[in-house]
């Protein structure tokens, strides 16, 4: 099962916001859910309309967009998001 969240980040920022760390967290529930139902598998995905030039503006320490990427956090701007998505998928599978 795969969540996507359409959102803006301009006041989320870091990457410890609870938005981007949601998937974490799915995963613990993942972990439960695998002792009934090991077929299951949750995932999460934060697809950004905030640009990244945009998100990082202001910060000191940047994470690369590669570093937003392994935290599944998929920026609109990219025209190939959606097989960003994809691949992810194929690889987690």
């Amino acid at each position: 099962m795969v969540f996507i969240d359409p959102k803006g980040l301009m006041h989320s920022k870091d990457l410890n916001d609870e938005k981007i760390l949601f998937n974490h967290e799915l995963k613990e529930i993942e972990n439960h859910l695998k002792k009934v139902r090991p077929d299951v598998s949750l995932l999460s995905f934060v697809l950004s309309y905030t640009k990244y030039e945009d998100l990082i503006k202001g910060m000191r320490d940047i994470p690369g967009k590669e570093e937003y990427e392994r935290n599944n956090v998929i920026f609109m701007e990219d025209p190939d998001w959606c097989e960003k998505i994809f691949s992810f998928l194929s690889i987690k599978t």
